[in-house]
């Protein structure tokens, strides 16, 4: 299984938090859910006080998916092919 975070943040630069990894996001399926909002926000897992992102890393992020595909550094073939062509296609 191939897996990777998505890290969410508004246009101020605040971290959101991640999507949610599992199939089903309700209050009480995970034990270690550890979103402090768990089931307010489907999908949203906001583990704020968990992971701190720096507003410089945040402002410029490696990969940014929205509102356009922008990338800062080199990607491995298979995220440019599973994840950034088909993006691109989209716009």
């Amino acid at each position: 299984m191939r897996r990777g975070d998505l890290f969410l943040a508004d246009e101020q630069h605040n971290y959101l938090g991640r999507t949610y990894p599992w199939k089903r996001c309700e209050p009480g399926v995970r034990i270690r859910c550890e979103a402090q909002h768990c089931g307010t926000r489907p999908f949203l897992y906001d583990d704020l006080h968990v992971i701190r992102l720096s507003k410089e890393l945040i402002a410029q992020p490696p990969i940014e998916l929205w509102p356009a595909v922008v990338s800062r550094v080199p990607l491995p073939a298979d995220l440019e092919e599973i994840v950034i062509r088909p993006l691109n296609q989209d716009s």
